[in-house]
């Protein structure tokens, strides 16, 4: 099987999303099959667009600083 780079976003959003709701309820959230969702974690297959754009609606609405983090000032 080929992996494809994951994106550090989908990767975490995903991460936030599970930890808070746990996979089951992330699953029916974005209407997919636990097997579609492990495969975005995994890289086996690249998320869609538009539900990535449904992800970042639940992430946004269980951790609404998730989008606004900033990064530190270099020293």
């Amino acid at each position: 099987m080929n992996r494809r780079s994951v994106s550090p976003l989908v990767m975490r959003a995903l991460a936030v999303a599970e930890k808070r709701l746990g996979i089951s309820e992330l699953c029916y959230r974005l209407e997919a099959p636990e097997a579609a969702v492990r495969a975005w974690q995994s890289g086996a297959i690249e998320m869609p667009e538009k539900d990535f754009l449904h992800l970042i609606d639940i992430v946004n609405d269980l951790e609404p600083e998730f989008w606004a983090h900033k990064p530190k000032p270099p020293r």
